[in-house]
């Protein structure tokens, strides 16, 4: 088994693990944070009733949970290793590193930026 497959089965459900906790935060967020009334005196609408903001988070939270499984199932393949399936081991954990981490990467840039398009128009100005 090659040296560095240990860190290529860690660092999938590390980022995974990331990228969880950054979308659960926007949409914890987005679920008690209201904004205007469409009508006067109506109720203030959450952040995600606006469909905008639904697109921007649940295709992520989607992938995130694809994701998930994706690092569980490499965790399980990395417990239950038998040598011949050694070289299988070594390229799915090669290509869900680079893929899960890019995925996060994309998460918590996404996320960045809505909370400062949220804070920026309820008025928090920096």
């Amino acid at each position: 088994m090659a040296p560095l497959t240990t860190g290529r089965v860690t660092i999938p459900s590390i980022v995974t693990y990331s990228a969880k906790v950054g979308i659960a935060i926007a949409i914890r967020y987005s679920l008690t944070r209201r904004t205007f009334s469409v009508t006067p005196n109506g109720p203030e609408v959450l952040l995600l009733d606006y469909p905008s903001h639904q697109r921007r988070l649940l295709p992520l939270l989607a992938k995130t949970y694809a994701m998930s499984f994706a690092a569980n199932f490499l965790k399980r393949m990395y417990v239950k290793r038998k040598p011949e399936i050694i070289k299988t081991l070594h390229v799915v954990s090669s290509a869900f590193k680079a893929t899960l981490s890019w995925h996060n990467m994309r998460t918590l840039q996404v996320v960045a930026d809505i909370t400062v398009v949220i804070k920026m128009s309820c008025g928090v100005h920096f």
